[in-house]
């Protein structure tokens, strides 16, 4: 018994060690800075974060900034190939053996973990925008699935992406319905948002109060 249990510890630590040092997926580079370096220098510029509202009335603004337009220029030369990658970063999950060694307080190889690629895939699609349209198809059939982070990240990039009402729109009034209360009360601030006239049809703020003051106007811009 005590023998198998050795053996068992060591095959685990060797996974482990195969995980640790498996190479990262090559990235496309731009003016000397790989994709996620640039998605680092967007994030310093707009970090992006929850809850992700105000898209064009930010982007109205760093759009006028050099640094901004040079991080764009960048993400237009390697969108082909960075497309892919955001796609693959965006349905990122860590192994329940990464999960155990986090727990652990054990450093796992040197990229982030699953959320952070989330953040950078979101980022991505913020900074490619209707460029991103290739990558719809995947994030449509995230917003369907039984898992929270696709459900919530399929729904967040299609956001960023900002495709037409058309598309963008059943989406939204489909989640609002979610059993998540998260998933359903994001979806409302993305509606308000974006939407308002379909947000009083929908009786948004009734349905959300927090979401709104007492008269019932929109805190979300």
């Amino acid at each position: 018994m005590k023998r198998r249990w050795i053996i068992s510890f060591v095959l685990l630590i060797v996974a482990g060690l195969i995980f640790v040092f498996v190479p990262p997926q090559r990235e496309p580079s731009y003016d000397g800075k790989t994709l996620s370096e640039w998605i680092k220098r967007s994030h310093y510029l707009y970090p992006l974060s929850p809850p992700y509202i105000s898209v064009e009335q930010s982007l109205e603004f760093f759009e006028t900034r050099p640094e901004w337009q040079e991080c764009r220029v960048a993400f237009q030369a390697m969108k082909k190939e960075a497309l892919p990658i955001l796609d693959e970063w965006v349905q990122a999950k860590d192994s329940t053996f990464k999960q155990e060694l986090k727990a652990f307080g054990i450093p796992v190889g040197n990229g982030p973990s699953a959320y952070g690629f989330h953040l950078w895939a979101a980022q991505g699609f913020l900074m490619l925008g209707a460029d991103a349209e290739p990558s719809i198809p995947l994030l449509l059939k995230m917003t369907e699935d039984k898992d929270y982070e696709r459900k919530i990240y399929g729904m967040v990039c299609l956001r960023l992406i900002r495709p037409p009402k058309n598309i963008l729109f059943p989406v939204l009034t489909r989640l609002l319905r979610d059993s998540d209360p998260e998933i359903s009360e994001k979806a409302a601030q993305f509606i308000l948002s974006l939407y308002q006239d379909e947000a009083k049809t929908l009786k948004i703020c009734e349905q959300f109060p927090n979401l709104c003051d007492t008269n019932g106007v929109s805190r979300v811009h």
